[in-house]
């Protein structure tokens, strides 16, 4: 405290106001996050069927992973999407971890297809018995496998998207 009187002490009445507006700023700032924080929880909340805390948990993780600066292409946004379309999917009871939703949005980027379908091909290789861990090397591994065929990325997305039961034959 004895450091803060003589700070306090050396500040001008213009230095003081200058402190004051910076800590308001900053607790402005804080407040707007915090909120726009909650409005996300709100929205997966609304299209997962999770419960608020459960969202608030699954938005707070991903915009902490999202923040270090890991991922080259995909947004907050495109890795909530991901997060979304695999848990509407797979039901709220299986846990999308930031790190898998992430490494899928970049599949998605990079290939060209939307985080939604991206999503959902996770789910469906999940459903077909691929550990999530390994989905999204083997959602990229099928990409380029359409990519080198000459064939629509987009198009054998599709059809993993919306045809697992006719596709887990063939993995």
């Amino acid at each position: 405290l004895e450091v803060f009187d003589g700070v306090l002490k050396g500040l001008s009445v213009g230095g003081m106001v200058g402190v004051l507006v910076g800590i308001v700023a900053l607790f402005t700032e804080a407040v707007g996050a915090a909120f726009e924080l909650s409005e996300q929880a709100n929205e997966v909340a609304d299209n997962t069927g999770m419960s608020y805390i459960q969202a608030e948990r699954l938005t707070s993780a991903t915009q902490d992973a999202v923040s270090e600066g890991q991922l080259l292409a995909s947004t907050f946004e495109d890795v909530l999407a991901v997060q979304q379309s695999m848990t509407n999917e797979l039901g709220i009871m299986i846990s999308v971890t930031p790190e898998v939703a992430g490494a899928t949005s970049e599949i998605a980027s990079a290939f060209g297809i939307t985080n939604e379908m991206a999503g959902a091909v996770n789910a469906n290789l999940i459903k077909m018995g691929v550990p999530m861990e390994n989905a999204a090397a083997m959602q990229a591994d099928i990409a380029k496998e359409a990519m080198m065929a000459g064939v629509s990325i987009e198009g054998v997305m599709e059809d993993i998207s919306k045809q697992t039961e006719t596709t887990s034959k063939f993995f």
